[in-house]
C-alpha cells in the first residue's frame, strides 16, 4: 500500500495548503524523498520565469483588427552551448499561422524543425550556441473577441532544469477595418 511505503498525498482546493513541510525518521537506515507540488492559476496570472535559457515574445500588435496580418517575434537567449533544446509556443484561438506547413527552417542563425499544431507551434534546436536568437513567426487574425496567447516555453530537453517561459498576453481583436470611401 501507498502508505507503507511512505506515500502521502494531500490535495488542497480552499487556498489552505501549508507554506512548510517538515518530514521526522524514526529509523536510522538510507531512506530517500522527494515532494512535488503543483497547482493551478489562471494562465494571464503566470509570470515569466528564466533559468539558463531566456525567451521573450513581442508581437507586433495587441489590438489587430480581423483579416490583420500579426507578427510574433521570440527572442532566445542560451547563456552556454546546448543541445536539443524545444521551444513552444502556444498562439491565440483568432490566429491562424500564415506558414501551416512542418518543416526543416533556418532563420536568424539558427536550424531547426517546426512542427505547426492546432494550438502551438514546436521549434526543435539540435544545438543552440551560445547567444541571442530572434525568430519571427507570421499569423493572421481570423476572428473577433478577447484572446490570451498562452506561455512560449523554452527547456533543454536532456537538461530540464534548463528552461524559460513567457507570460501570457492578451489580444483584444474589434471588426475589419472601414473601407474608404470614393472620391469624387
Amino acid at each position: 500500500s501507498p502508505a507503507a511505503l511512505g506515500h502521502l498525498r494531500a490535495t488542497y482546493t480552499d487556498g489552505t495548503a501549508p507554506t512548510s513541510i517538515t518530514v521526522e525518521r524514526s529509523a536510522a537506515t538510507e531512506a530517500w524523498g522527494a515532494v512535488h507540488a503543483q497547482y493551478l492559476t489562471p494562465l494571464t496570472d503566470a509570470s515569466a520565469h528564466a533559468g539558463g535559457l531566456t525567451i521573450r515574445r513581442e508581437l507586433s500588435a495587441t489590438t489587430p483588427r480581423l483579416g490583420d496580418k500579426l507578427t510574433t517575434r521570440y527572442i532566445i537567449t542560451a547563456d552556454r552551448d546546448y543541445e536539443y533544446v524545444c521551444l513552444r509556443a502556444d498562439r491565440a484561438a483568432c490566429a491562424e499561422p500564415a506558414e501551416a506547413n512542418s518543416g526543416y527552417c533556418y532563420q536568424g542563425g539558427l536550424g531547426y524543425y517546426r512542427a505547426v499544431r492546432d494550438a502551438h507551434t514546436d521549434f526543435f534546436f539540435d544545438r543552440l550556441p551560445k547567444g541571442t536568437y530572434v525568430l519571427e513567426e507570421t499569423a493572421f487574425i481570423d476572428r473577433t473577441g478577447h484572446y490570451t496567447t498562452g506561455l512560449c516555453r523554452l527547456q533543454c530537453l536532456y537538461a530540464p532544469e534548463y528552461n524559460s517561459h513567457t507570460s501570457a498576453t492578451t489580444l483584444s481583436v474589434s471588426e475589419e477595418k472601414p473601407t474608404p470611401a470614393p472620391s469624387r
